[in-house]
C-alpha cells in the first residue's frame, strides 16, 4: 500500500503515525539500553570534558533509530513525510555523532555543521524535484518534505555564523531569530548591522526559493525576518505598540507579496528557461505547478 498522493484525511493520520512510531521507537530503545548498559552504574552528566562514555553509546543507538524508524515506515508506506524525516533524523544523528566524540571542538563548529547539513539535505530535494519538474509525483513530495527539514539546519547554521562573525557568544549554536535576541541586548549599531546581513541572507533564500519554486524556505524564515525589522525599527526609537504594529505591517505586506506577486516574479526570472530543457528540471518554468 501507498499513502503518497492520498487524500488529506489519510496523509495527516499517517504523519501523526510516523512521529509518534519514531518517538516511542528512539524511548524505547534508550530505555532498553539503559537498562542493559547502565545498571547501577554511576553515569554522570555533560561537563567541560564531554558527554560521558557509558553515554555515548546511548546516545548516538538512539539517534541511529530516529533515522531507522522513519527509513522503515518511508520503504514500506511511501510516505513522503517519512523520508524527510528521516533526513533530518541523519542531520541529528551526525550532529550528535559529532558532539559525542569531539565535544569541544563542536562548540565552535557546530553552526557549520548545521549549515554543511541543511545544504546537504537541500540538494537532495533538489535532486528529487529533478525527477519530476511538473511537480505532479511523489518525486517532487518527497523533495518539498526534504527542503522542509533543510531549512532550519540553513537558517540556523547561517544565523549562527552571523552571531560568531559579530563577536556575540551567548547563542553561537542558536538558529532561527536567537541569535538576535542576544544582538539586540549588545549595543545598538551592532544589533542594526547584524540584522541588516540577516535580511540579506533572508532576502538570498527568498531568491533561491523563487527559481526552484519551494516557498517552503523562505517560509521558514518569516520569524527571524520579523525579529530583525524589529531590532532595525527600534533603533527610530518607536514605542513599544507602534513598534509591534509596524513588524506586523511589514510582515503583512512580505506575507502579501509572497502569495500575489511570487508567479509574476518567477515568470520575470525564468523566462529564459525552456520547457522541456535541463535547466528546467531544477528551475521549473511557471507554467510547472508547485
Amino acid at each position: 500500500m501507498s499513502c503518497s498522493r492520498g487524500g488529506a484525511g489519510f496523509f495527516l493520520p499517517a504523519i501523526a503515525i510516523v512521529c509518534a512510531l519514531t518517538a516511542f521507537v528512539v524511548a524505547g530503545v534508550a530505555m532498553i539500553y539503559a537498562g542493559l548498559v547502565f545498571g547501577d552504574a554511576e553515569v554522570g552528566g555533560v561537563t567541560e570534558a564531554g558527554i560521558p562514555p557509558l553515554m555515548r553509546g546511548w546516545a548516538l543507538l538512539a539517534a541511529a533509530f530516529a533515522v531507522i524508524a522513519p527509513a522503515a515506515f518511508y520503504a514500506r508506506f511511501r510516505l513522503p513525510f517519512s523520508i524527510g524525516m528521516a533526513g533530518g533524523g541523519v542531520a541529528f544523528f551526525l550532529i550528535v555523532l559529532t558532539l559525542v566524540f569531539a565535544w569541544d571542538t563542536a562548540q565552535n563548529f557546530l553552526p557549520a555543521l548545521f549549515l554543511v547539513l541543511g545544504l546537504s539535505l537541500f540538494g537532495a530535494g533538489v535532486a528529487f524535484d529533478a525527477r519530476d519538474p511538473a511537480r505532479v509525483s511523489r518525486y517532487s513530495d518527497n523533495g518539498f518534505w526534504l527542503h522542509f527539514a533543510a531549512a532550519p539546519l540553513i537558517l540556523g547554521g547561517a544565523f549562527g555564523l552571523i552571531n560568531q562573525a559579530f563577536g556575540a557568544q551567548g547563542a553561537s549554536a542558536l538558529g532561527g531569530a536567537g541569535h538576535l535576541v542576544v544582538a539586540a541586548s549588545t549595543e545598538g549599531g551592532n544589533a542594526v548591522a547584524q540584522s541588516v546581513v540577516t535580511l540579506l541572507v533572508v532576502f538570498v533564500l527568498g531568491f533561491i526559493s523563487l527559481l526552484i519554486n519551494r516557498r517552503v524556505l523562505i517560509v521558514s524564515a518569516l520569524l527571524t525576518t520579523g525579529v530583525a525589522i524589529a531590532v532595525i525599527l527600534n533603533e527610530f526609537g518607536l514605542g513599544a505598540g507602534a513598534l509591534a504594529a509596524a513588524v506586523l505591517i511589514v510582515l503583512g505586506g512580505f506575507v502579501l507579496i509572497l502569495g500575489a506577486g511570487w508567479h509574476g516574479v518567477r515568470r520575470g526570472l525564468l523566462g529564459w528557461v525552456k520547457p522541456g530543457g535541463a535547466w528546467a528540471r531544477i528551475f521549473p518554468p511557471e507554467t510547472a505547478r508547485e
